[in-house]
């Protein structure tokens, strides 16, 4: 995992951590409050992005599914 990705991850939940907000130090870009509709999803990569529902079709492909046990 590049360096780059780590520092922004890690400086994510230090942020989250000692303010609420994983964007406040600004390493990463605003992180928008989760909707379950949107589905707002942080990917951490080369370049650190929000995204909705990233994989929206998987996810989907287990609705109706009844995972109890």
């Amino acid at each position: 995992m590049p360096r780059e990705v780590i520092a922004a991850v890690h400086g994510a939940w230090a942020s989250f951590a000692a303010s609420g907000d994983p964007a406040g130090t600004g390493a990463i870009p605003t992180w928008p409050e989760y909707d379950p509709n949107a589905r707002p999803t942080m990917v951490f990569n080369n370049k650190t992005v929000a995204v909705g529902d990233p994989d929206g079709d998987g996810r989907a492909s287990w609705d109706g599914i009844d995972l109890s046990l």
